[in-house]
């Protein structure tokens, strides 16, 4: 399978192997352009660094996490599975993101969308596929677990429905569902073998 064909083709299946190798590979390839982008900024560029920038950093970052998703639907293909598996995660991801949007709102009288802020978008359309790639949908949930749970022992006494009880039980039950989506998306695609013989998507890899 040719380099062009692995990041860029929704088509046919790849081992655990190949699919890590590659992944590290390329998470090595942008750690290398951040970088040199922001020595190069540093010393020569000078660019100014302000959330009006931000938007544009982000959109470029997440075309370059575009391979990703060919790569991992590949190695869902592998595992008989495809878009649905996908699709429910990040799924997962969005509730997350907008459960705890909703919660502010209706208790903490937030506001629901911070237009004001030019990330917002990016934040609310793209984080959820972008943590399903790169699996950073488990720690970030169990960041939020456990961060959560302290704040929520100190409001008890304030009473079990009081608006902080119920925004942070809300906020450790997001938490949890972002963990176990993210777990189990992990085992799927990056751990378990591919299915044995040739499936609907193509061969074995292994063959």
């Amino acid at each position: 399978m040719t380099l062009r064909t692995l990041l860029f083709s929704f088509e046919g299946r790849i081992t655990r192997k190949t699919y890590w190798l590659t992944l590290l590979g390329y998470f090595g390839a942008i750690t290398a352009v951040l970088v040199a982008f922001r020595l190069s900024n540093d010393y020569f560029l000078h660019i100014p660094r302000s959330d009006d920038a931000r938007p544009y950093f982000l959109a470029g970052l997440a075309a370059a996490m575009w391979p990703l998703l060919p790569l991992t639907i590949k190695r869902l293909h592998d595992r008989d599975k495809s878009w649905p598996a996908f699709c429910a995660v990040t799924g997962a991801g969005y509730a997350v993101l907008w459960g705890e949007r909703l919660v502010e709102h209706l208790i903490l009288g937030d506001p629901l969308l911070r237009t004001n802020q030019p990330s917002e978008w990016f934040y609310v359309l793209g984080a959820s596929p972008l943590m399903a790639l790169t699996h950073t949908m488990p720690p970030a949930g169990a960041f939020t677990v456990f961060g959560t749970i302290p704040k929520l022992v100190k409001a008890i006494p304030d009473g079990l429905l009081s608006p902080a009880v119920m925004f942070y039980s809300t906020d450790i039950a997001l938490g949890l569902l972002s963990v176990i989506a993210g777990l189990w998306f992990f085992w799927q695609v990056g751990l378990r073998r591919g299915t044995v013989g040739p499936n609907r998507y193509g061969p074995d890899p292994l063959g």
